[in-house]
This record gives structure tokens, C-alpha cells and sequence, in this order.
């Protein structure tokens, strides 16, 4: 299994590693713990990817994981190539 970091307050990084979980023929589900006091500790968002195809095994992470979504003609990011404007986030305003 591959726990892969992809918290990030302007960039939304589950397109970039679904893309290639999807190249390895890797599973992957994203799992975001919201449920803390964020004036200590700020939510975390991570991907976990594994060949286990009957992951996620126990029921704690099977509750919070959820399957991201292939985009369709989302491009694979490479050493050469890479967009950080397709991963930009929406800004939030504080009325929502």
C-alpha cells in the first residue's frame, strides 16, 4: 500500500493521483479526516493505493474512504509536463 499526502488549501491533487493510480492498475480511495478542531490541528487529506482488490479490508476505513472519479481526459503528469491551473481550487468565500 502507497499513503500519499495530498492535503493542500489551493490545489486539489485527486485528479493528478487517481490519473495515475489508474496507469499502475492500482485501487485508490481518498480519505479526509474533517472531524478535528481546526484551531489545533487542520484537516488532512490523503490517497491510498494498493493492488488489493478487495481494499478497503476494515470496516473503520471503509466507512471514511471514498472512490475518486477518473476525469476524463485528465493528462497524465510527468517530470515534463504538468498543469497547475487544471488543480486549482475554487476559492471559498465565507459566505457558503
Amino acid at each position: 500500500m502507497i499513503a500519499i499526502h495530498i492535503s493542500n488549501r489551493y490545489l486539489d491533487l485527486v485528479p493528478v493521483v487517481t490519473k495515475l493510480a489508474a496507469l499502475d492498475e492500482l485501487e485508490a480511495v481518498v480519505i479526509i479526516n474533517e472531524e478535528l478542531d481546526e484551531l489545533i490541528v487542520l484537516p488532512s487529506e490523503w490517497m491510498l493505493l494498493t493492488r488489493n482488490r478487495q481494499f478497503p479490508p476494515q470496516d473503520g476505513i471503509r466507512q471514511v474512504a471514498r472512490v475518486p472519479r477518473l476525469v476524463d481526459g485528465f493528462p497524465v503528469w510527468t517530470d515534463q509536463y504538468n498543469n497547475l491551473f487544471q488543480v486549482l481550487r475554487r476559492p471559498v468565500s465565507r459566505a457558503e
